[in-house]
């Protein structure tokens, strides 16, 4: 094999190489953005929660005596 072919060989696949970059680069930079998927909400009614809570260790007469609350939390 003479120099010149494989000089010719070399630009061929540097040709190629060079397409096949550009073409990813490309795809990268003009792909779409990724949609960005938001969290469901899931009401848990922490107000309500709370006053129970309250109303069950802290008020005059509550449901629990303070061992249980000490047990608990």
């Amino acid at each position: 094999m003479s120099s010149s072919s494989s000089d010719e060989v070399d630009e061929a696949l540097e040709e190629m190489v060079d397409q096949v970059v550009d073409n990813f680069i490309d795809s990268v930079l003009h792909a779409p953005p990724n949609k960005l998927t938001r969290r469901a909400y899931i009401e848990r009614d922490r107000e309500i929660g709370h006053n129970q809570l309250w109303n069950d260790y802290f008020t005059e007469n509550p449901t629990y005596p303070p061992e249980m609350f000490r047990r608990r939390f």
